[in-house]
């Protein structure tokens, strides 16, 4: 039974090896078997083998329909096998067989070879060749997915929509990535609902999974479902996938926070986010926001500064609450400034209105009107907003302002501007033109303070402010030397309806009695002497110095009129007071005295002002009194002598030198001791041997040489000092004619053409220093100062004279005046030295200190105002310039320190721009020292100053400026600067301003790209629109944008969904 079995299964297997060996040899006699085991090799994904089989039957087939169709799968194996040239045998395949059924797919093929090296717009143009519904349905899925992942990487979302939706519902391999990218686009197209079901949908999907709940939480955010943001959010920030996007959860969260109304946490989650870097505008707004509402303003302040950069919503609620920040801080100034930025965008209307009344009222408040801000923004405020509810608390403040106003100029521009000027209005109408007129005339413009008190009587809204005004018209022609035309006002003033309430009613009094003395006329002494004592029956009280002054020139007008009683009683009330000018009413008293013979009175007091005034400008003359008095009057011709040769010791070069040579000869002469008297006539012949008075002198000497008999010596002398008892009769002759017309006649117009022919002809005359002096004095009386300068110069050039001081006086003087400062300076120098008259030798002063001073000579400046101003006799004017050339040279030479005490001292007392001035200086010191808080607060004294004007207020907000900047406040600073260029001022200061703004706009425009360049990717995450109108009601949404209901931007790794992974039957064996 065992070997049966055996041999059966032997049989068996004989008969399946012959039946085997049939099928072979069958097969190998089919000529299409390679083609077929191609086929076999094919779908058993062997693409290597499969290619070869094709290749090789491609070489022995006869059929060309299965010819074509190896080469197709020739082809589609070496796609499979990422041959590099698989694509070009696809496309030959295509040229070569255009009826082939297998064209279609191989379109298909060629594209998704294109898809897998991410040429996509080379995938789409095969893809939509590829007729679908040729492919298989796993296929079609396929070419539908690939096709709209191209359409989407290359933007045709539509497109890609449509392919995604086919199959995101249908069993395939590829519905979810397809339902991911489907509700992707729903989201960029804001088909929130749409978008949140689909990814709702792969919340465990193992691919995107772990992505959409980032995507939902955005969505619920768009939607304002801030309560699910707030709970779901802070679990994205614990899975690591989301780090990358860790700054957009935290703004969600802070953000929903904010809408909610929790600021605290709104703004802990904000700081946390690229926002808190300060790296966009919204960003630092919200910051801000969120900071002014947990009543941190200082840490507000900070960012608001950060988004004021546009001129939009932000910016312009920044402005707004940055402005109440201010003022919650004190800083009313800055906050005044905030006011008017936002007023100045004009986005938000009801922000506009407010911020520009609020501007208006803090301009009023803070008295800071460098363009007279509340008077343009309270009338601007009236007729835009005619019903505001505000209206008649603008009307009451613009009053105010008028009536406080420091900006005359501009307030009377502004009032004027009105179609009718109200009568409430009349009376400050007139004020205003009137102090207009006082800063006129203490700034120097006496034309146009002239015109403003003129402007101001023709008002007559006022008996009190008429009368201020035709008083200091008066004042006007008195400076202006029009004695005839000030006294005339003055006397219309005294009898102007009020005016004898007025303090300068007695004042009026004093002025008339200067004016009366200035001009000279008949009975003007008398005149002048009423005034003056008019004026010391005031009852009111008067600064002592011009009560004693008053007194003094009562004094002299008596003397004048000889009542030397009387005058010496008015100067004994001036040496009793002890105040003012002692020496001189000692002086003057003293030849009262002597007049009435009194001389041992006289001698006294002219003692007391040697033993108890040293330095007095009237010492030399006082010597000179004693000495004529010993000598002419009590014949005590020792004392005479003495007192000569004290003169002669202690002021060799005063013109009393040659009295003393003429009076010590005459004393010696007429002791007999010729030789004594010879060697002081000698010195009085050498200083002017050709004068009238050497003649005098001369008759004598020659005595002395006939007393003698020395005749020889006698001719031989009076040839070396030129013979001048010999007369040329020519010469004579002329200098007659020229003399009667000058001193008799009285006539320059018939004198100075004789005079000019004696200089042409007698360039060495006897009387050659007498003509040169009596043309150029001629000529200075007729205006014709070029003509009157050589002879001054003459005179200076010359020993001195009687007239070399008057000459000093006037050739430094004609200089000053052409602003030839260079050729005036050492006549004013030399002029101190020579001057005996006291007025003289204060002009010398004066004179030296302002030429050195415009010059650029500061040191020597320094020490002529320092000469000026130990003068006890200056007007309040006269010690404000001195002063002020002394701080200024104390600036200029690097003593900041003194400088400051010295401007600091200008701006109490100074009555005209030069306190402003003052002002700028003080705080360009304290710029130079950094201290920026004190320049503030002295630009703000300085424009707020009474007797400002634009030019300083300009200097002083560029100086502002600057100073914001360099603390690198650079908001502020653009404030400044364009307050500065919207108040229209002179060019210069318009082009520095305009040329510091735009410096400050390209140092923010090299910041601001230095910035994008380096945060482009934190930027373009953050982009949000334009802000609306910030309230306690307001939104985040609302307050800084639209909500984000646009996907971001596909490039932004933040936002963008990750690219699914190919399926893996994609992928190559």
């Amino acid at each position: 039974m065992k070997q049966l079995s055996i041999v059966s299964v032997l049989l068996c297997h004989v008969l399946w090896t012959v039946e085997t060996n049939a099928q072979k040899t069958q097969f190998y006699n089919d000529p299409d078997h390679l083609y077929k085991e191609g086929l076999e090799l094919f779908d058993k994904k062997q693409f290597s083998s499969a290619q070869k089989t094709f290749y090789e039957y491609t070489q022995v087939s006869h059929s060309p329909s299965l010819r074509a169709d190896a080469k197709y799968y020739a082809a589609a194996c070496g796609i499979e096998l990422f041959n590099k040239d698989s694509e070009w045998l696809m496309r030959q395949f295509i040229s070569d067989y255009t009826w082939n059924t297998h064209v279609n797919d191989a379109y298909f093929y060629l594209g998704k070879s294109n898809y897998r090296k991410k040429k996509y717009n080379e995938a789409l143009e095969y893809f939509e060749k590829t007729e679908l519904q040729r492919l298989l349905k796993e296929e079609q899925a396929e070419l539908r997915f690939k096709r709209g992942y191209s359409y989407f990487i290359t933007g045709n979302d539509e497109k890609a929509k449509a392919d995604f939706f086919e199959i995101k519902d249908k069993e395939n391999k590829y519905a979810q990535p397809a339902l991911y990218y489907y509700s992707h686009i729903s989201y960029k197209q804001k088909n929130h609902e749409i978008a949140l079901q689909g990814f709702n949908k792969l919340v465990k999907d193992e691919t995107f999974g772990p992505v959409v709940p980032y995507y939902i939480t955005q969505i619920y955010f768009i939607q304002g479902k801030y309560d699910r943001v707030v709970k779901e959010a802070p679990k994205l920030l614990k899975d690591s996938i989301n780090i990358q996007k860790e700054s957009e959860i935290n703004r969600m969260i802070g953000e929903s926070y904010f809408n909610q109304k929790d600021f605290s946490n709104a703004l802990t989650f904000l700081k946390k986010t690229e926002l808190g870097s300060g790296l966009n505008q919204q960003g630092n707004y919200v910051l801000g926001f969120c900071s002014y509402k947990n009543k941190d303003y200082a840490g507000a302040i900070n960012n608001f500064q950060k988004s004021v950069e546009g001129k939009d919503s932000i910016a312009q609620n920044a402005w707004y609450h940055m402005a109440d920040c201010y003022i919650k801080m004190g800083e009313r100034l800055k906050a005044k400034n905030a006011f008017y930025s936002a007023y100045q965008i004009d986005f938000d209307k009801k922000i506009t209105e407010d911020a520009l009344f609020s501007f208006a009222k803090l301009s009023y408040e803070l008295d800071f009107s460098p363009y007279n801000e509340a008077v343009k923004s309270l009338n601007k405020y009236l007729r835009e907003y005619p019903q505001s509810p505000r209206r008649e608390e603008c009307y009451n403040l613009l009053i105010n302002v008028y009536s406080t106003s420091k900006n005359y100029e501009q307030a009377i521009q502004s009032i004027e501007s009105m179609q009718n000027i109200d009568p409430v209005l009349k009376y400050t109408y007139q004020k205003l033109i009137y102090f207009r007129g006082v800063e006129l005339f203490n700034n120097g413009d006496l034309d146009n303070a002239e015109k403003q008190f003129k402007k101001s009587l023709a008002q007559n809204s006022d008996f009190k402010l008429n009368g201020l005004s035709q008083y200091w018209l008066a004042e006007i022609s008195f400076i202006r030397k029009d004695y005839n035309t000030a006294i005339e006002a003055w006397k219309k003033f005294q009898v102007t309806q009020g005016s004898t309430q007025l303090p300068e009613y007695d004042l009026s009094n004093y002025a008339l009695g200067y004016a009366y003395l200035q001009r000279h006329d008949k009975d003007d002494y008398t005149n002048a002497n009423i005034s003056f004592r008019k004026f010391l029956l005031s009852k009111n009280k008067y600064d002592e110095n011009k009560i004693v002054d008053a007194n003094l020139r009562v004094a002299d007008c008596y003397l004048m009129n000889k009542d030397v009683g009387q005058a010496s009683d008015y100067y004994k009330n001036a040496i009793n007071a002890n105040k003012l000018d002692v020496d001189y009413a000692l002086y003057q008293k003293s030849i009262c005295d002597g007049a009435r013979k009194n001389y041992s009175e006289k001698l006294a007091g002219l003692q007391k002002i040697e033993n108890n005034y040293p330095g007095s400008d009237y010492m030399a003359a006082t010597l000179m009194e004693i000495a004529e008095t010993y000598h002419l009057n009590l014949n005590d011709d020792n004392q005479a002598i003495a007192y000569y040769e004290k003169i002669l010791k202690n002021y060799p070069t005063s013109t009393y030198a040659t009295t003393c040579y003429a009076q010590l000869g005459n004393v010696y002469y007429n002791r007999k001791e010729d030789d004594k008297a010879f060697e002081y006539f000698d010195k009085f012949v050498k200083v002017d041997s050709k004068s009238e008075a050497a003649k005098e002198v001369l008759k004598s000497v020659k005595k002395i040489f006939e007393a003698k008999g020395d005749l020889d010596g006698m001719k031989k002398y009076f040839e070396s000092v030129g013979d001048p008892l010999n007369d040329d009769a020519l010469e004579a002759s002329t200098y007659k004619a020229a003399a009667k017309a000058y001193y008799e006649d009285k006539s320059c117009d018939n004198a100075m053409p004789l005079w000019e022919s004696y200089i042409k002809q007698f360039a060495n005359g006897k009387h050659i220093t007498e003509a040169q002096f009596s043309y150029a004095e001629c000529a200075y009386t007729k205006g014709l100062t070029e003509k009157a300068l050589p002879g001054y110069l003459f005179i200076i050039e010359r020993p001195r004279s009687l007239n070399t001081e008057l000459a000093l006086t006037r050739a430094s003087y004609i200089y000053y005046k052409d602003k030839k400062y260079q050729e005036a300076l050492p006549l004013f120098l030399q002029l101190q030295d020579v001057a005996e008259n006291p007025q003289n030798k204060t002009s010398g002063r004066f004179g030296a200190m302002r030429c050195s001073f415009y010059l650029n000579q500061f040191e020597t400046a320094l020490t002529e105002s320092g000469k000026v101003l130990n003068n006890e006799k200056l007007t309040p004017q006269q010690q404000a310039e001195a002063k002020y050339i002394k701080a200024r040279s104390l600036y200029e030479t690097g003593r900041l320190d003194d400088a400051l005490t010295e401007f600091k001292a200008i701006t109490k007392t100074s009555k005209n721009v030069t306190g402003a001035e003052a002002y700028y200086y003080i705080a360009k010191i304290q710029l130079k020292k950094g201290d920026f808080k004190e320049v503030e607060k002295t630009v703000n004294k300085l424009v707020s100053y009474e007797y400002t004007n634009d030019d300083w207020n300009n200097k002083a907000l560029l100086l502002q400026a600057d100073a914001y900047l360099a603390k690198g406040d650079d908001a502020d600073a653009r404030v400044m600067l364009e307050t500065i260029i919207e108040g229209k001022p002179k060019q210069e200061y318009l082009d520095e301003a305009t040329k510091k703004l735009e410096a400050l706009n390209a140092k923010e425009q090299a910041a601001k790209k230095k910035l994008e360049e380096n945060t482009a990717p934190v930027i373009e995450q953050l982009r949000l629109a334009p802000s609306t109108n910030a309230t306690d009601t307001t939104t985040f949404n609302q307050l800084i944008g639209e909500p984000p209901a646009s996907a971001p931007a596909e490039n932004n790794p933040g936002s963008t969904p990750p690219t699914p992974q190919q399926p893996k039957a994609d992928e190559p064996k």
